[in-house]
């Protein structure tokens, strides 16, 4: 080969070296673009999967949401809750919309995706007196008071003081509230008025409650809200005092110094023995397949009305969130 050919190979050779280094980074950079998006992919469907079991996890549970953000931690991947209310309907409970962002973070990236569910939640129990009873209600030779109006010290709405939806006698007992007695409008029934179906108790689709009494101990006293059902007459006394919801199937019978915070509802009869302290709200005889009575026996007796402390109880006391069919929705 002669000076001149050594001349021209070595930039041919030159420029063919850079063709191979330039198709050999071109590759590169496609297989490394290639990777970043099957990992991006893969990240985008796990965000996916914590936004679907967020949602998920807020179907599966009972009674009306809290509207509050809720955060869950899955391991790797997270879900933020939000509630979102929509409407409240005529006939009585409200749409809501219940959406789960999903995320997961991919090498300081955070990949998001959100879903969302349209649900109905029924109303819990309300309250509008001290003593609603479906039945005679007999004071016996009880003293004390039936109070409408709150004395927890929160601004709360009076009520009244009994609702009857039957006989009653008041006795030596001071009846007070807003009115004092308020009859039952003409036509209207228990379920009407408390909102409360008694066949939701029966077939178990309300929400468990902390303790089933018996088997389950009797919560501590100082167990805030909490939520008690016991399936026995009792009786219950000093040692059964509490707050938060009190649910009993059949008949109650409430000892001498037995005191509650919230409300107790009462399947069948209510009978009281002794002194006996319950503000927030009493429902008895909401399980009209049986005849029932209120005998508030001989003791003192002090009920007082007190919202402020009846709903938050009543709460925990609101069926399963049914979800709307076809409302399931995927935003981004």
């Amino acid at each position: 080969m002669n000076v001149t050919q050594r001349g021209f190979s070595l930039p041919w050779t030159m420029f063919a070296l850079a063709i191979i280094a330039l198709l050999s980074a071109t590759g590169s950079l496609l297989a490394w673009l290639e990777l970043e998006t099957s990992l991006a992919q893969e990240a985008g469907v796990r965000a996916h999967f914590a936004a679907e079991a967020g949602l998920a996890t807020a179907l599966s549970r009972r009674g009306r949401p809290p509207m509050l953000h809720d955060s869950l931690d899955f391991g790797g991947s997270a879900a933020v809750l939000r509630f979102r209310p929509l409407v409240d309907l005529p006939g009585g409970g409200s749409l809501f919309a219940i959406e789960s962002v999903g995320s997961v973070v991919d090498r300081g990236t955070t990949m998001r995706r959100s879903v969302g569910q349209v649900m109905w939640a029924a109303d819990p129990p309300r309250v509008t007196a001290a003593l609603e009873a479906v039945g005679a209600v007999a004071t016996g030779a009880a003293t004390g008071s039936i109070s409408g109006f709150s004395s927890g010290g929160c601004a709360a709405p009076a009520g009244a003081g009994i609702v009857p939806w039957g006989a009653y006698a008041t006795g030596a007992i001071a009846l007070s509230g807003m009115p004092p007695v308020a009859l039952p409008p003409a036509g209207s029934t228990p379920v009407a008025q408390t909102g409360l179906r008694w066949a939701d108790v029966a077939s178990g689709a309300l929400a468990p409650p902390d303790a089933l009494a018996p088997p389950d101990p009797w919560p501590s006293a100082f167990t805030p809200r909490s939520y008690v059902r016991i399936t026995t007459t009792g009786p219950l006394g000093p040692g059964q005092s509490g707050e938060g919801a009190l649910l009993a199937d059949g008949d109650l019978v409430l000892a001498d110094g037995f005191s509650w915070t919230g409300l107790i509802l009462v399947g069948g009869s209510l009978k009281i023995l002794g002194d006996v302290t319950i503000r927030g709200a009493v429902l008895a005889g909401l399980d009209l397949s049986r005849s029932s009575t209120v005998d508030l026996g001989d003791g003192r007796i002090s009920l007082h009305f007190d919202p402020c402390a009846a709903d938050p109880a009543a709460g925990r006391l609101a069926p399963y969130a049914a979800a709307i069919p076809g409302s399931w929705y995927e935003r981004w």
